[in-house]
């Protein structure tokens, strides 16, 4: 599946759940109501399957924590339920190593304690927990007891940053080749930028080798962009920065600082040249969006390879 059906899949599954999660307030004592709400969730994961072949656990509960628990009970393709009346008979017989946040330094001074289920945790005075973990005894016993107040994020927060990575099907060894990945991996961060209206002032390359060592680096622009081209130049700039000549696995793209692009920008008045260039990125930065738009319009309705740029058709004539 290609990247423009993999969206447009996620928007219709994103409309569909937030459609569905609007029913699934759950009214404690109401069991109508939660079985309702179970159905509801059901349809929620055979659609995620459905559309994209794979499972997921859903957890029901009254805080996220609990939810959390109930979302690694048995697998996969489930609905669980974990309400605080249900702790003692469905939480707490696990092994302590299963409660959220319990790492292996904090299972090995609980066993120590002889702590070996939530439930032993659950009963332990924590005072002691927090002589032997300090403030994180008193959470993993807080936790134990299904104690929780963390809120729920309802609406959705602004993006912080937005970027695509490609794993190479096999390993670039040259520059001409790492190079024709950022190129596409730049549409699609620009596309998506000017998708969501908004224009980055920071750009990041990252690379992975065969070894599995990953490194990266990013660059503040010169002034805010959404065009391929910028994003191209700049992370190839990076890339030769980074690359150290060994094998590479991956690579990506990714841009940050976004502002929306209808946002004006602040350019200094006391440099004549500077204010004049500035102008004329201006035009050609238009020109440019002008072109994107007219694009991606055609290749939605025809096809990635409906239109090309002469640049790209000289690319693949040369191969």
């Amino acid at each position: 599946m290609d990247e423009e059906k993999i969206n447009m899949a996620l928007d219709i599954v994103n409309q569909r759940i937030a459609e569905l999660m609007k029913l699934c307030v759950y009214n404690k004592g109401k069991d109508d109501d939660l079985q309702k709400k179970i159905r509801v969730l059901e349809e929620i994961k055979d659609k995620i399957y459905e559309m994209f072949g794979f499972t997921v656990n859903i957890g029901i509960s009254s805080n996220k924590l609990l939810a959390k628990m109930a979302s690694d009970f048995e697998k996969p393709n489930r609905v669980h339920t974990l309400f605080p009346e249900e702790i003692r008979v469905k939480m707490w017989p696990l092994p302590v190593q299963d409660l959220f946040m319990a790492g292996r330094a904090s299972v090995e001074t609980l066993q120590k304690l002889e702590i070996s289920t939530i439930g032993d945790l659950a009963q332990t005075d924590p005072s002691i927990l927090e002589l032997h973990l300090k403030s994180h005894g008193r959470m993993l016993w807080e936790f134990a007891n299904g104690m929780d107040d963390s809120s729920v994020q309802s609406e959705e927060t602004a993006a912080k940053g937005i970027g695509n990575s490609t794993t190479l099907p096999q390993d670039a060894v040259t520059r001409e080749a790492a190079v024709k990945v950022l190129y596409e991996l730049a549409q699609s961060v620009g596309r998506r930028l000017r998708k969501a209206g908004k224009k980055a002032s920071m750009v990041s390359t990252e690379i992975k080798y065969a070894t599995f060592q990953s490194v990266s680096h990013q660059k503040q622009l010169a002034r805010p962009s959404d065009e391929d081209q910028v994003i191209y130049e700049e992370a190839c700039r990076l890339f030769d920065e980074l690359w150290s000549g060994e094998p590479i696995r991956l690579l990506g793209i990714r841009s940050s600082k976004l502002t929306d692009s209808g946002q004006s920008e602040q350019i200094s008045m006391f440099d004549a040249e500077f204010v004049a260039e500035q102008t004329k990125r201006a035009k050609l930065s238009e020109k440019h969006k002008k072109l994107n738009t007219a694009m991606e319009s055609i290749c939605k309705r025809y096809g990635k390879d409906a239109v090309v740029k002469a640049s790209d058709l000289a690319k693949k004539e040369a191969k």
